[in-house]
Protein backbone atom coordinates (compact mmCIF):
# COMPACT_ATOMS: atom_id res chain seq x y z
CA UNK A 1 0.00 0.00 0.00
CA UNK A 2 2.72 2.40 0.90
CA UNK A 3 4.85 1.66 -2.02
CA UNK A 4 2.01 2.10 -4.32
CA UNK A 5 1.23 5.27 -3.08
CA UNK A 6 4.87 7.07 -3.35
CA UNK A 7 4.93 5.82 -6.92
CA UNK A 8 1.66 7.61 -7.98
CA UNK A 9 2.81 11.04 -7.14
CA UNK A 10 6.32 10.29 -8.65
CA UNK A 11 4.58 9.00 -11.95
CA UNK A 12 2.42 11.48 -11.98
CA UNK A 13 5.36 14.65 -11.70
CA UNK A 14 7.16 12.85 -14.37
CA UNK A 15 3.92 12.83 -16.43
CA UNK A 16 3.96 16.36 -15.83
CA UNK A 17 7.90 17.06 -16.91
CA UNK A 18 7.53 15.36 -19.62
CA UNK A 19 4.10 17.18 -21.16
CA UNK A 20 6.23 20.12 -20.21
CA UNK A 21 9.29 19.31 -21.92
CA UNK A 22 7.11 18.57 -25.12
CA UNK A 23 4.89 21.63 -24.97
CA UNK A 24 8.34 23.78 -24.55
CA UNK A 25 10.33 21.89 -27.57
CA UNK A 26 7.34 22.22 -29.61
CA UNK A 27 7.34 25.92 -28.81
CA UNK A 28 10.61 26.34 -29.71
CA UNK A 29 10.36 24.21 -33.06
CA UNK A 30 7.74 26.56 -33.79
CA UNK A 31 9.34 29.29 -33.14
CA UNK A 32 12.52 28.39 -35.03
CA UNK A 33 10.73 27.39 -38.58
CA UNK A 34 8.39 30.90 -37.93
CA UNK A 35 11.84 32.66 -37.81
CA UNK A 36 13.79 30.65 -40.62
CA UNK A 37 11.06 29.02 -42.86
CA UNK A 38 9.89 31.47 -45.27
CA UNK A 39 7.07 28.62 -46.40
CA UNK A 40 6.21 28.36 -43.14
CA UNK A 41 5.80 32.07 -42.87
CA UNK A 42 3.96 32.17 -45.94
CA UNK A 43 1.80 29.28 -44.14
CA UNK A 44 0.87 30.61 -40.93
CA UNK A 45 -0.08 33.88 -42.89
CA UNK A 46 -2.54 32.58 -44.69
CA UNK A 47 -3.99 30.54 -42.69
CA UNK A 48 -4.37 33.51 -40.47
CA UNK A 49 -5.98 35.65 -43.08
CA UNK A 50 -8.51 32.13 -43.63
CA UNK A 51 -9.65 32.69 -39.87
CA UNK A 52 -10.00 36.51 -40.26
CA UNK A 53 -11.60 36.10 -43.42
CA UNK A 54 -14.44 33.55 -41.40
CA UNK A 55 -14.67 36.16 -38.67
CA UNK A 56 -15.28 39.03 -40.76
CA UNK A 57 -18.08 37.37 -42.97
CA UNK A 58 -19.33 35.79 -39.72
CA UNK A 59 -19.73 39.49 -38.32
CA UNK A 60 -20.46 40.75 -41.04
CA UNK A 61 -23.87 38.14 -41.30
CA UNK A 62 -24.54 39.17 -37.53
CA UNK A 63 -24.25 42.45 -38.02
CA UNK A 64 -26.98 42.45 -41.13
CA UNK A 65 -29.17 40.31 -39.50
CA UNK A 66 -29.10 42.81 -36.00
CA UNK A 67 -29.69 45.49 -38.60
CA UNK A 68 -33.05 43.45 -39.73
CA UNK A 69 -33.80 43.12 -36.53
CA UNK A 70 -33.69 46.69 -35.54
CA UNK A 71 -36.08 47.66 -39.19
CA UNK A 72 -38.64 45.51 -38.06
CA UNK A 73 -38.61 46.51 -34.57
CA UNK A 74 -38.83 50.33 -35.37
CA UNK A 75 -41.88 49.69 -37.78
CA UNK A 76 -43.24 47.88 -34.48
CA UNK A 77 -41.97 51.01 -32.55
CA UNK A 78 -44.68 53.34 -34.75
CA UNK A 79 -47.58 51.25 -34.27
CA UNK A 80 -47.04 51.58 -30.49
CA UNK A 81 -48.72 54.39 -28.19
CA UNK A 82 -46.47 56.34 -26.68
CA UNK A 83 -47.59 58.10 -23.43
CA UNK A 84 -48.33 61.68 -23.46
CA UNK A 85 -49.05 62.96 -19.79
CA UNK A 86 -45.56 63.52 -17.49
CA UNK A 87 -46.66 60.58 -14.95
CA UNK A 88 -47.08 58.67 -17.47
CA UNK A 89 -44.20 59.58 -19.31
CA UNK A 90 -42.05 58.59 -16.15
CA UNK A 91 -42.96 55.21 -15.39
CA UNK A 92 -42.42 53.94 -18.77
CA UNK A 93 -39.31 55.49 -18.79
CA UNK A 94 -38.27 53.14 -15.79
CA UNK A 95 -39.66 50.18 -17.44
CA UNK A 96 -37.92 50.62 -20.46
CA UNK A 97 -34.45 51.00 -18.88
CA UNK A 98 -34.70 48.29 -16.20
CA UNK A 99 -35.89 45.99 -19.33
CA UNK A 100 -32.59 47.61 -21.46
CA UNK A 101 -30.03 47.34 -18.25
CA UNK A 102 -31.55 43.39 -17.55
CA UNK A 103 -31.26 42.24 -21.48
CA UNK A 104 -28.06 43.58 -21.83
CA UNK A 105 -26.38 42.05 -18.67
CA UNK A 106 -27.42 38.88 -20.42
CA UNK A 107 -25.00 39.08 -23.42
CA UNK A 108 -24.86 39.33 -26.96
CA UNK A 109 -27.58 37.22 -28.20
CA UNK A 110 -29.72 39.53 -26.27
CA UNK A 111 -27.91 43.28 -26.79
CA UNK A 112 -30.83 43.97 -30.03
CA UNK A 113 -33.38 43.59 -27.55
CA UNK A 114 -31.74 45.75 -24.98
CA UNK A 115 -31.20 48.65 -27.44
CA UNK A 116 -34.62 48.34 -28.10
CA UNK A 117 -35.86 49.15 -24.52
CA UNK A 118 -33.46 51.51 -24.68
CA UNK A 119 -34.77 53.83 -28.00
CA UNK A 120 -38.28 53.66 -26.28
CA UNK A 121 -37.15 54.94 -23.12
CA UNK A 122 -35.28 57.43 -25.69
CA UNK A 123 -38.24 58.48 -27.05
CA UNK A 124 -39.97 59.64 -23.97
CA UNK A 125 -37.09 61.14 -21.94
CA UNK A 126 -37.09 65.06 -22.33
CA UNK A 127 -33.18 65.57 -22.80
CA UNK A 128 -32.43 62.93 -25.45
CA UNK A 129 -28.88 64.01 -25.71
CA UNK A 130 -28.20 63.75 -22.50
CA UNK A 131 -29.57 60.87 -22.36
CA UNK A 132 -27.28 59.29 -25.11
CA UNK A 133 -24.44 60.49 -23.71
CA UNK A 134 -25.55 57.92 -20.57
CA UNK A 135 -25.84 55.23 -22.67
CA UNK A 136 -22.71 55.84 -24.23
CA UNK A 137 -20.78 55.62 -20.63
CA UNK A 138 -22.75 53.23 -18.68
CA UNK A 139 -23.75 50.18 -21.67
CA UNK A 140 -21.57 47.74 -23.37
CA UNK A 141 -20.75 49.38 -27.07
CA UNK A 142 -22.75 47.25 -29.40
CA UNK A 143 -25.80 48.14 -27.60
CA UNK A 144 -24.52 51.70 -28.14
CA UNK A 145 -23.63 51.31 -31.44
CA UNK A 146 -27.98 49.83 -32.33
CA UNK A 147 -29.39 52.50 -30.36
CA UNK A 148 -27.72 54.90 -32.78
CA UNK A 149 -28.62 52.93 -35.24
CA UNK A 150 -32.24 53.01 -34.43
CA UNK A 151 -31.96 56.78 -34.44
CA UNK A 152 -30.30 57.06 -37.85
CA UNK A 153 -33.12 54.24 -39.31
CA UNK A 154 -35.96 56.62 -37.48
CA UNK A 155 -34.08 59.68 -39.20
CA UNK A 156 -33.94 58.02 -42.53
CA UNK A 157 -37.29 56.97 -42.71
CA UNK A 158 -38.72 60.28 -42.02
CA UNK A 159 -36.46 62.01 -44.30
CA UNK A 160 -37.95 59.76 -47.26
CA UNK A 161 -41.68 59.94 -46.49
CA UNK A 162 -41.50 63.92 -46.52
CA UNK A 163 -39.35 63.61 -49.78
CA UNK A 164 -41.92 61.13 -51.38
CA UNK A 165 -44.98 63.55 -49.96
CA UNK A 166 -43.18 66.95 -51.66
CA UNK A 167 -43.71 65.93 -55.39
CA UNK A 168 -47.73 65.20 -54.23
CA UNK A 169 -47.77 68.34 -52.62
CA UNK A 170 -46.37 69.84 -55.64
CA UNK A 171 -48.23 68.68 -58.16
CA UNK A 172 -51.94 69.39 -56.02
CA UNK A 173 -49.98 73.30 -55.73
CA UNK A 174 -49.69 73.43 -59.89
CA UNK A 175 -52.73 71.76 -60.20
CA UNK A 176 -54.97 74.13 -58.79
CA UNK A 177 -52.96 77.15 -60.14
CA UNK A 178 -53.58 76.05 -63.47
CA UNK A 179 -57.04 75.33 -63.12
CA UNK A 180 -57.62 79.12 -61.82
CA UNK A 181 -54.93 80.64 -64.51
CA UNK A 182 -56.13 83.30 -67.32
CA UNK A 183 -53.68 83.96 -69.94
CA UNK A 184 -54.59 87.26 -70.34
CA UNK A 185 -52.98 87.85 -66.55
CA UNK A 186 -49.97 87.83 -68.13
CA UNK A 187 -50.71 90.65 -70.30
CA UNK A 188 -47.85 89.58 -72.24
CA UNK A 189 -49.59 89.29 -75.53
CA UNK A 190 -51.98 92.28 -77.25
CA UNK A 191 -53.99 90.70 -80.01
CA UNK A 192 -55.16 88.04 -77.12
CA UNK A 193 -55.99 90.61 -74.75
CA UNK A 194 -58.10 92.22 -78.27
CA UNK A 195 -59.66 89.05 -79.64
CA UNK A 196 -60.35 86.72 -76.25
CA UNK A 197 -63.68 88.18 -74.09
CA UNK A 198 -63.00 88.24 -70.90
CA UNK A 199 -64.58 85.64 -68.90
CA UNK A 200 -67.13 88.17 -66.67
CA UNK A 201 -66.87 91.69 -68.11
CA UNK A 202 -69.77 93.77 -66.54
CA UNK A 203 -72.30 95.46 -69.65
CA UNK A 204 -71.35 98.42 -71.33
CA UNK A 205 -74.05 101.31 -71.47
CA UNK A 206 -75.26 102.10 -74.61
CA UNK A 207 -74.18 105.07 -76.55
CA UNK A 208 -76.76 107.72 -78.06
CA UNK A 209 -77.63 106.13 -80.35
CA UNK A 210 -78.14 102.82 -79.02
CA UNK A 211 -75.14 100.68 -79.28
CA UNK A 212 -72.77 99.49 -77.22
CA UNK A 213 -69.63 101.36 -77.22
CA UNK A 214 -66.86 99.31 -78.79
CA UNK A 215 -64.06 97.91 -76.24
CA UNK A 216 -61.64 95.78 -76.40
CA UNK A 217 -62.62 93.91 -73.20
CA UNK A 218 -65.99 93.56 -74.44
CA UNK A 219 -65.19 91.15 -77.53
CA UNK A 220 -65.29 94.09 -80.10
CA UNK A 221 -62.99 92.72 -83.27
CA UNK A 222 -60.42 95.10 -85.45
CA UNK A 223 -62.77 95.58 -88.14
CA UNK A 224 -65.62 97.06 -85.91
CA UNK A 225 -63.07 99.01 -84.12
CA UNK A 226 -61.61 100.04 -87.85
CA UNK A 227 -65.26 101.13 -88.58
CA UNK A 228 -66.01 102.91 -85.98
CA UNK A 229 -62.58 104.96 -86.34
CA UNK A 230 -63.89 105.94 -90.00
CA UNK A 231 -67.30 107.07 -89.00
CA UNK A 232 -65.50 109.69 -85.97
CA UNK A 233 -63.54 110.84 -88.96
CA UNK A 234 -66.24 111.44 -91.23
CA UNK A 235 -67.87 113.26 -88.09
CA UNK A 236 -64.91 115.57 -87.67
CA UNK A 237 -64.93 116.44 -90.87
CA UNK A 238 -68.42 117.76 -90.85
CA UNK A 239 -67.42 119.74 -87.62
CA UNK A 240 -65.14 120.96 -89.59
CA UNK A 241 -66.75 122.17 -92.43
CA UNK A 242 -69.42 123.73 -90.48
CA UNK A 243 -67.08 125.65 -87.95
CA UNK A 244 -65.27 127.63 -91.65
CA UNK A 245 -68.86 128.02 -93.16
CA UNK A 246 -69.73 130.13 -89.77
CA UNK A 247 -66.57 131.71 -89.96
CA UNK A 248 -67.22 132.79 -93.45
CA UNK A 249 -70.32 134.24 -92.39
CA UNK A 250 -69.34 136.31 -89.77
CA UNK A 251 -66.59 137.42 -92.03
CA UNK A 252 -69.00 138.39 -94.57
CA UNK A 253 -71.21 139.83 -92.11
CA UNK A 254 -68.61 142.30 -90.44
CA UNK A 255 -67.41 143.41 -93.84
CA UNK A 256 -70.88 144.32 -95.25
CA UNK A 257 -71.64 146.03 -92.03
CA UNK A 258 -68.36 148.36 -92.11
CA UNK A 259 -68.62 152.14 -93.22
CA UNK A 260 -67.36 153.09 -96.52
CA UNK A 261 -64.25 155.29 -96.71
CA UNK A 262 -64.57 158.81 -97.60
CA UNK A 263 -63.07 159.44 -101.54
CA UNK A 264 -60.32 162.37 -101.16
Amino acid sequence: MSSSSLTAPKIAGIAASVLAVGVVGYAAYFDHKRRHDPAFRAKIHKENKKVQKKSAVAASHGRQAASIQLLEALTLLRLEQVPTDVQSKEAYFMTEVGNGEQLAARGPPFYVASAVCFYKALRVYPAPAELIQIYQKTQPAPVFEYVMELITLDVNQQQAAAARAAPRAAAAAAATASSSYDPRDDHSDALLEEVTPAPSAPAAPESDNGESPSSPSTGSSYVHVEEEKKENEAKFDEVVKEVEETVETVEETVSSEDPAEPAL
